[in-house]
């Protein structure tokens, strides 16, 4: 298609309709980069990598319903990844982290049942950060003996003067 719009740009330079074909052109080299990079990608296991190449396929592109398609294949996989990196980032108690995750989760698929507990999970290991430690009760302290104190005896000699 770029060859032809070339061709005949040669004989009309003017031409918009072989303009447009020659913007065409480039912009699906584009959409196919793009989606061979998703699948690349997808072969590596990298779910967002290809999650982001696939959302950046034109609508108008003839590989928009096919990257549709893999997009739906790759939710499954990228949610499965934020799900452990949400579990991994509990477990070191990086709470904004989790959250942050666990938003993306929400936008990805809301129905999610795994949302709610790792939501309450770190509800629970914050609140666990921001509460007082146990204080110790006054009974406990009054009831306790006190330590008897400890009386350095000196013994003086007294001279006697006659």
């Amino acid at each position: 298609a770029e060859a032809l719009a070339n061709a005949a740009l040669e004989l009309e330079p003017s031409s918009s309709r072989a303009l447009d074909l020659l913007e065409k052109s480039g912009s699906e080299d584009r959409m196919n980069s793009l989606f061979e990079k998703a699948k690349r990608n997808i072969r590596d296991g990298n779910w967002s990598g290809a999650w982001n190449a696939l959302s950046d396929i034109e609508r108008e592109s003839v590989y928009y319903s096919e990257a549709e398609i893999l997009r739906e294949q790759v939710r499954g996989g990228l949610i499965s990844e934020r799900i452990s990196e949400t579990k991994e980032a509990i477990e070191s108690k990086d709470w904004d982290r989790a959250s942050g995750l666990v938003d993306e989760i929400l936008g990805l698929q809301p129905e999610r049942s795994e949302i709610q507990v790792l939501r309450a999970a770190i509800e629970e290991g914050r609140a666990k950060e921001v509460a007082p430690p146990p204080s110790t009760s006054i009974k406990s302290v009054v009831s306790k003996p006190a330590p008897k104190p400890v009386v350095s005896k000196q013994i003086t000699k007294q001279k006697t003067v006659v």
